[in-house]
């Protein structure tokens, strides 16, 4: 597995070895590194995409969306939104998107 290795200050990271090192996957130090900025590039813009995303999180993942919505920081009108224009309606019994 390609990754990274970075100091992080104690406290900071589950798994760390003797000497203060953790090793990270690129992916890991990618969303550390721009922590700020994830949030918005974790959601695709693509609708299809939204789609296939979205429902993906809500059945591994969250119990619901306005799980889904606080824990990602997403506006959950704005996500309903966007999936309506492309046809799409939540269903609550069913915790997807269809």
């Amino acid at each position: 597995m390609l990754g990274v290795a970075l100091a992080i200050p104690k406290g900071c990271a589950d798994e760390k070895t003797e000497t203060g090192v953790v090793y990270l996957t690129v992916l890991q130090y990618f969303c550390l590194a721009n922590k700020n900025q994830a949030t918005m590039m974790s959601l695709p813009s693509d609708p299809m995409m939204l789609f296939s995303f979205v429902n993906m999180k809500l059945r591994d993942e969250y119990a619901n969306l306005d799980a889904l919505c606080d824990d990602m920081q997403v506006d959950k009108t704005q996500l309903m939104e966007k999936l309506a224009d492309a046809g799409f309606e939540y269903s609550t019994e069913h915790n997807k998107f269809w």
